[in-house]
Formats: C-alpha cells, structure tokens, sequence
C-alpha cells in the first residue's frame, strides 16, 4: 500500500516520513506544531498528497468527430421534433 500523505513545514524546512493516512500526517503536524513553534501554525505548512503514478503514459485524447448536424441544421432539427410532438398530442387528444 502507498503512503501518499506527507507533512512539509516550509518555515522549518523540515519533511516527515510518508503516511498511510491523512489522521497520521495530521499528527505528525500537531506535533511538529507543539514542539517547533509553540502550538501555533507556522505560514507555509502543508500535507502532500502523492497520486499514485498512472500505469501508462497520458496520451492526448483524439480529437473528436465533427457532429453530422452543426449550427442550423440542429435547431432545425430540434424545431422538427417538437412540432412533431405538438402535432402527435393534438391528435391524440381528439381521437
């Protein structure tokens, strides 16, 4: 199992080990905190969070393929379909 978080003090310029868990690194702080800088938080102090490496390299996704229907064509369309529909319930209502 990875150990992805790890706790910096910038203005100590001090790293801790890895951690398995958040809880753990925020432990590592509170006590960094107590013992460094009094129980205050220092500017600068940050947990890390290592992503785990990707199993294969990020390639760039292909472009999309141009839709068949584009600008005009999709209203008109979408103009189509609800008249269609309007149609289809003013009939249906008289019948």
């Amino acid at each position: 199992m990875s150990r992805p978080y790890t706790y910096r003090c910038a203005l100590c310029g001090v790293t801790a080990e890895p951690r398995r868990t958040r809880r753990q690194a925020q432990d590592d702080q509170t006590e960094h905190r107590a013992a460094a800088h009094h129980g205050l938080a220092p500017d600068g102090e940050r947990i890390d969070v290592q992503l785990p490496e990707p199993s294969e390299p990020y390639q760039d996704a292909p472009e999309p393929e141009p839709d068949e229907l584009s600008g005009l064509d999709r209203w008109v369309s979408c103009a189509l379909v609800v008249v269609v529909v309007v149609l289809f319930l003013v009939f249906a209502r008289q019948g």
